[in-house]
């Protein structure tokens, strides 16, 4: 048996106390919001301007070793 999801829309009409609480509401998270995202930004930007010279600007997705898979190849 399949799963009905059913919607409701409403429609709100605030006074104009109710409004500006809301807008203020609104703001306050917005600013929030804004002051992490730049938090979390300045964190990253210190993060790599502390990488050595050699590695700023690369993505380092494994470290450097000798492989251990035998080769395919057989000698003749």
């Amino acid at each position: 048996m399949a799963n009905v999801i059913t919607t409701y829309r409403f429609r709100l009409y605030p006074t104009k106390t109710q409004g500006l609480l809301m807008e203020e509401a609104l703001e306050t998270c917005r600013r929030l919001y804004n002051d992490l995202l730049a938090e979390t930004s300045e964190k990253q930007l210190n993060f790599y301007q502390k990488q050595p010279p050699s590695l700023r600007g690369k993505l380092v997705t494994s470290t450097s070793r000798p492989s251990t898979r035998r080769s395919s190849r057989t000698s003749t």
